[in-house]
């Protein structure tokens, strides 16, 4: 745990791990912390500016994190060899990814923890999917963002279309969180959350997104909703008309 504290009217950041919180040990935490800085750095006074609620709020979500992703884990490893996988394993890694993603979004911006020097040891694991042999690669086609031009052409579309990967999408999402879990594991909880959080921004939650996209696309088909019946939707194109899904125009405003 990461305790922001002021030492002798100096800002500082003072760091040591809380394994399983209870009240009684985030005391203990900043006993060790004061007595550290008293002996060590011969300090007179050592003030937290951490609440108690709010070192509490991080070791629960924290722990809810951990145990999701352990979830996963545990989802990922016992996956079948024997045969390709289908709508079944879909129906357990679609939920559990969502999950993972919305907690994610969820988990506080430690900014302090950016000026922390700390060696990453990332442990990545990889294994090799097991879907079905057309289902394993898929193409991701579609960024709402990708082309914020004025330009219609095919050429420019083109640009942003790329063959993914199911086995690399969930490798890199494993191989992303191990780091917090291994920080989570040695009491570090605020380092743990730090690399969570800051690894979805800019890795693995991409992964996460485009996976669940694509599987889930893989269990309509497979529950042959492929051949549900098709839904209307309206677009606005303006002077009050208004374009159905097959572009002809079905309906004027009243």
């Amino acid at each position: 745990m990461v305790y922001r504290i002021t030492v002798d009217g100096v800002k500082n950041y003072a760091e040591t791990p809380i394994f399983s919180y209870s009240h009684e040990n985030d005391m203990k935490a900043r006993e060790r912390i004061t007595k550290y800085f008293k002996e060590k750095e011969n300090a007179a006074e050592v003030v937290f500016d951490n609440s108690y609620e709010e070192v509490e709020k991080l070791h629960l979500q924290a722990e809810e994190f951990y145990q999701k992703v352990m979830e996963f884990n545990d989802i990922w490893m016992s996956l079948p060899y024997d045969h390709g996988w289908g709508p079944a394993e879909m129906e357990l890694l679609i939920p559990v990814l969502m999950q993972i993603y919305i907690l994610a979004m969820k988990l506080p911006d430690l900014e302090y923890m950016e000026d922390m020097d700390y060696e990453r040891k990332y442990d990545l694991f990889r294994r090799r999917t097991n879907f079905l042999p057309e289902y394993e690669e898929y193409w991701m086609v579609f960024d709402p963002y990708c082309c914020a031009t004025d330009e219609k052409s095919d050429e420019v579309i083109k640009k942003w279309v790329w063959v993914r990967a199911l086995w690399d999408d969930m490798g890199d999402a494993l191989g992303d969180l191990s780091a917090g879990v291994d920080a989570y594991r040695t009491g570090l909880v605020c380092e743990a959350i730090f690399n969570w959080r800051f690894e979805m921004l800019f890795h693995y939650g991409e992964h996460i997104r485009n996976a669940v996209f694509a599987m889930g696309s893989l269990w309509e088909n497979a529950m042959h909703l492929k051949e549900r019946e098709k839904k209307d939707y309206w677009v606005y194109e303006g002077d009050g008309v208004i374009i159905g899904a097959d572009g002809e125009e079905v309906k004027r405003k009243l």
